[in-house]
């Protein structure tokens, strides 16, 4: 049910979609099965609404109460459900990667406008800004998930999954620039780093923003 350009403002509207969407489908037993849904939302909050906020720092106040009307609907709505609450890594480690290739680049610029491009007059002080609203974001997902009201329940849980707070990722050129027929090739080595270790870098996808296929799985 995740939709481009989806922000916390959206969760509710999707929750009720996606119960919907099973509780028609033919291939699930609504009372027996046990459903997995995963919430990875924020990325579009920090990257390209939150300088468009009058107040930008209570974003993090409003997803509380999206947040907890999402899981309490859910509860309530959906027999048999864990949920996976998944944090955004970090925008700043993601989208101020040096050297990125000009696709990354380009769609930067109109993913993370808050960061980056001169629509909103950015600055260190104001992505300084922005970097602590997500962590106060970040903070109150993991409060919410650990609330005492959706635990011990027998048909219900809600998992936080810190996994993605510990991956750092770096960008360095190997090899250069061919062209041919007008074409430029380049080789772009992109590498994740998790708690130290090396993983497959090819868990981002092209826009070196969002996680692939691979990654999401």
């Amino acid at each position: 049910m995740a939709e481009i350009g989806a922000v916390s403002y959206d969760i509710p509207y999707m929750a009720r979609a996606m119960v919907q969407r099973i509780r028609r489908d033919p291939r699930v037993d609504w009372k027996r099965d046990w459903k997995l849904v995963t919430i990875a939302i924020g990325g579009n909050d920090i990257c390209s609404f939150v300088c468009t906020m009058r107040f930008p720092e209570e974003l993090p106040a409003k997803h509380r109460l999206r947040l907890q009307r999402t899981l309490r609907y859910l509860r309530d709505s959906m027999p048999r459900t864990f949920v996976n609450l998944v944090s955004v890594p970090s925008v700043a480690k993601v989208v101020m990667l040096q050297r990125k290739p000009f696709a990354c680049e380009s769609l930067h610029h109109g993913e993370c406008s808050c960061w980056i491009g001169k629509l909103y007059n950015q600055s260190e002080a104001s992505r300084d800004r922005w970097a602590r609203i997500q962590d106060e974001y970040i903070r109150v997902e993991k409060e919410v998930a650990e609330s005492r009201e959706f635990r011990g329940l027998d048909e219900f849980a809600v998992v936080y999954q810190p996994w993605s707070l510990n991956v750092t990722v770096r960008g360095a050129w190997e090899g250069a620039f061919f062209c041919s027929a007008n074409v430029f090739f380049f080789y772009y080595f992109l590498q994740m780093k998790m708690n130290g270790k090396d993983i497959d870098y090819s868990l981002l996808s092209y826009d070196c923003f969002h996680m692939s296929q691979k990654g999401n799985a």
